[in-house]
C-alpha cells in the first residue's frame, strides 16, 4: 500500500470519526431522554445501574455512546430540564435557529425548511 493511500485511509476515517462526533452531539438529548425513559419504564433499575444508549453509524461502521457521567439519572434530567426550560421561554422562531447538514436530505420539514432546502441545492 502506498504512503498516499495510507494518508487517504487515514484523512477518510478522521473526516467519518468527525462527522460521527457531530452528528452524535446532535443526538445527545436525545440519547439522555431515551436513557432516562428506560429508567421510568422500568422502576426496578436504581441509580447505581449504568444505563447505555448506542447511537450506531451503518456507514461507517461505527458505535458511539455518552461518556458515563452524562447518562447518570441526575445528569439525564437536569439536560431535559433545561432544554424544556429553553424552549418554554423562547417565544419567537429566531430562538430556535436552522442548523442545516447532511441529514436536511431525509427530513420530513424539507418542504417547510428554507435553510434546509438551500442548504440540499447547494449540493453539501
Amino acid at each position: 500500500m502506498s504512503a498516499a493511500t495510507v494518508d487517504t485511509l487515514v484523512d477518510d476515517e478522521t473526516s467519518a470519526l468527525s462527522m460521527v462526533s457531530i452528528a452524535a452531539h446532535d443526538y445527545q438529548l436525545q440519547m439522555q431522554a431515551y436513557a432516562l425513559a428506560v429508567r421510568l419504564l422500568l422502576p426496578s433499575l436504581t441509580d447505581s445501574t449504568m444505563v447505555n444508549v448506542t447511537l450506531h453509524f451503518l456507514e461507517p461502521n461505527i458505535e458511539f455512546r455518552l461518556p458515563e457521567k452524562l447518562m447518570k439519572p441526575k445528569a439525564c434530567s437536569d439536560a431535559l430540564d433545561a432544554a424544556m426550560a429553553e424552549i418554554v421561554s423562547s417565544l419567537q422562531p429566531e430562538h430556535f435557529p436552522a442548523k442545516p447538514s447532511s441529514h436536511c436530505r431525509m427530513c420530513s420539514f424539507l418542504g417547510i425548511c428554507k435553510a434546509g432546502r438551500e442548504y440540499v441545492v447547494q449540493g453539501q
